[in-house]
């Protein structure tokens, strides 16, 4: 699937006379346009998805957590952030107050994006490449991926243009291609 405006292959985001593609909010970008002429913004955005271990370390107060914000300011300065599904279903099982997280996820400028079908079958096809990779060696890990880290990377490659996230190394070997933005102490 392609851009409905300037037909990149990656989704974009980019806002026209009619709005904005592939966005749910358009006042989230309204700071963006105002220099367009006629409306028109032709720049177009980079759409960075961010992981729970962020979210958990900004809002759980950790240690990391300036990190973790100055990250996330970075990546707001540059265009819209985005979680999906299962980072706001983990960091609600993680900090609990599912409304407040929600208002507080909107409040930062974390926009909600759904996973596609495209993004599930691929999380699924690198689990199973997971698994296949645990059997050959004849082990099994300490921590073993779940699901949920596989819909996310495939949330982030298929749908966005990078990943914030702590677990780079995890990220990096499964999701080639995948952007991946570490939050530095």
């Amino acid at each position: 699937m392609s851009c409905v405006n300037c037909g990149a292959a990656r989704p974009a985001i980019r806002w026209t006379s009619e709005g904005l593609s592939r966005c749910a909010d358009k006042a989230l970008f309204t700071s963006f346009a105002t220099d367009a002429p006629n409306g028109c913004l032709q720049r177009t955005f980079s759409v960075i998805a961010v992981d729970t271990s962020v979210i958990v370390d900004l809002l759980g107060d950790d240690t990391r957590a300036d990190a973790a914000e100055a990250c996330l300011r970075q990546a707001l300065s540059q265009g819209p952030v985005v979680s999906c599904a299962v980072v706001v279903s983990e960091a609600v099982a993680a900090l609990g107050h599912s409304s407040e997280l929600i208002d507080t996820l909107e409040e930062m400028g974390v926009v909600y994006s759904p996973l596609e079908l495209r993004a599930a079958a691929r999380a699924g096809e690198m689990q199973r490449r997971y698994n296949e990779r645990l059997k050959a060696a004849g082990h099994q890990p300490q921590t073993p991926r779940t699901m949920p880290d596989f819909l996310i990377g495939a949330h982030a490659l298929l749908q966005c243009q990078g990943l914030i996230t702590r677990d780079a190394g995890f990220f990096r070997d499964y999701f080639k291609g995948l952007k991946v933005i570490v939050p530095q102490d």
